[in-house]
């Protein structure tokens, strides 16, 4: 028997490995602004939070600049850079399991939802999903707080309130960003250490169930130890 009855994912550091085109556009923008580009562990901090504030914590961008930097961003991102990415190996074949299991499953990603649903389509894992939740095109509704919410009552088709007292619901994803979402709207959390955050950030976000590998998680999320993905 399955752990969860409703399991969301992040996108970017958990379904698919997309430091590449992130930290491309990210080189590509401040090139383009003639500002410094940081080293490769700065950028690497570009996966995962709200471009706006990568701009400003990272970079020292003032508001007028953030908004001339995420719209070079996101065009070299919609012309190349959501290109530069791959699904980490085993992903589908647990998406499949968990479907077969009668999980219902959801995105929660900080990245604007039309590049979201993109994504997953180019990948052929949209129809898997009964929810994606992304930001808005202008960074708003960006905070996984805002998400999570969003995900389950569109899946549930009930408050969240409700929605979490009539079903198990944990938020799988890699950053400190996801495990303070699930914490804030009182939902389990399971950190995958494949992506790009740390176990220490994730403990000290109040991560407690960390797995290592897609194989370990599925095992988790099915109640299946050993459980391998299909070849």
């Amino acid at each position: 028997m399955a752990a969860y009855d409703i399991v969301l994912f992040d996108l970017d550091g958990t379904l698919t490995e997309s430091g590449e085109g992130i930290c491309n556009c990210a080189r590509y923008t401040l090139g383009a602004m003639g500002l410094p580009i940081p080293s490769e562990d700065v950028l690497r901090r570009f996966i995962g939070p709200p471009i706006r504030d990568n701009f400003r914590l990272l970079c020292g961008m003032n508001e007028e600049q953030c908004t001339e930097g995420i719209r070079i961003y996101r065009k070299r991102y919609d012309e190349i850079g959501w290109k530069e990415n791959r699904l980490y190996g085993g992903i589908a074949s647990l998406l499949d399991a968990l479907l077969a299991a009668g999980v219902r499953l959801g995105v929660a990603t900080t990245k604007p939802l039309p590049a979201a649903q993109r994504i997953l389509q180019y990948f052929g894992i949209a129809d898997k999903f009964s929810a994606v939740a992304g930001a808005n095109q202008d960074g708003s509704r960006s905070l996984k707080r805002e998400l999570i919410p969003w995900a389950v009552e569109t899946i549930s088709g009930q408050p969240m309130e409700q929605a979490r007292c009539g079903n198990r619901i944990v938020m799988v994803g890699d950053t400190h960003f996801d495990a303070a979402g699930a914490q804030e709207t009182g939902i389990d959390f399971i950190g995958v250490l494949y992506g790009y955050g740390t176990e220490e950030e994730l403990r000290s976000a109040g991560g407690q169930n960390l797995v290592s590998s897609v194989q370990a998680l599925g095992s988790l999320l099915l109640g299946q130890p050993g459980w391998e993905p299909a070849q």
